[in-house]
């Protein structure tokens, strides 16, 4: 019977300590949210009514856990983790203004825990399998490195409209339609506001992208 006790004790005492780790990692996804967290273990000598009181971490990858006993004294543990998100990586040097494309891209893991990568936690494309089209309708703004986990800051979306490409400028002026044809002075997006140009007197213009190549106009 006392050998039952102990076991019961020590299996209580086991998914306490799951618990507090489970506690502690869902802290730190707080912090590098959609990353998976791996910790060393900390719970060497937890006892049963042992709980997490804070989690603070004092180096990059590496956390204290505060922990009270049920006997009201705290005490402090450390514990190394990493943070590891699934990246796309250039497979190779991508120029800006290139349609990103899947094969210039390959899957990585990277720990956003420590080291220059942590800078990039919270930039990096999602490559998971929620994420897995988010590259598609994207193209580069920089010159992307061989090697280079994707940032959304690398990227930006196809415009429907570019610099210097024809349109249809639609004048309204109350019950009067004008139509005549311009340039756009940059690109743009559908229902964004867009500088253009008209080709023959080179007025310049102030509208509503409507589609791929009309610009709406009200005077």
């Amino acid at each position: 019977m006392v050998d039952e006790e102990k076991s019961l004790i020590l299996q209580g005492t086991l998914a306490e300590a799951r618990a507090a780790t489970e506690k502690v990692r869902q802290e730190l996804q707080k912090k590098f949210f959609g990353a998976a967290i791996t910790l060393s273990d900390f719970t060497e000598g937890f006892q049963k009514g042992d709980q997490i009181i804070q989690v603070q971490e004092t180096l990059p990858g590496r956390v204290v856990v505060s922990i009270e006993g049920s006997d009201n004294i705290r005490r402090q543990v450390s514990a190394d983790f990493q943070a590891v998100v699934s990246t796309w990586t250039a497979k190779r040097r991508v120029s800006p203004g290139e349609v990103l494309k899947d094969e210039f891209f390959q899957l990585s893991e990277t720990d956003v825990s420590k080291g220059p990568s942590r800078d990039l936690r919270g930039l990096l494309v999602d490559s998971s399998s929620a994420g897995q089209n988010q590259i598609k309708g994207l193209e580069s703004r920089q010159t992307i490195l061989e090697g280079t986990p994707l940032t959304l800051n690398a990227v930006q979306k196809i415009p429907n409209l570019r610099r210097g490409e024809n349109v249809n400028i639609r004048i309204q002026s109350g019950g009067v339609q004008l139509t005549t044809q311009g340039t756009a002075d940059e690109s743009a997006y559908l229902d964004a506001v867009v500088h253009v140009t008209t080709s023959k007197t080179k007025r310049a213009l102030v509208g509503k992208l409507k589609d791929n190549s009309t610009v709406e106009v009200g005077l």
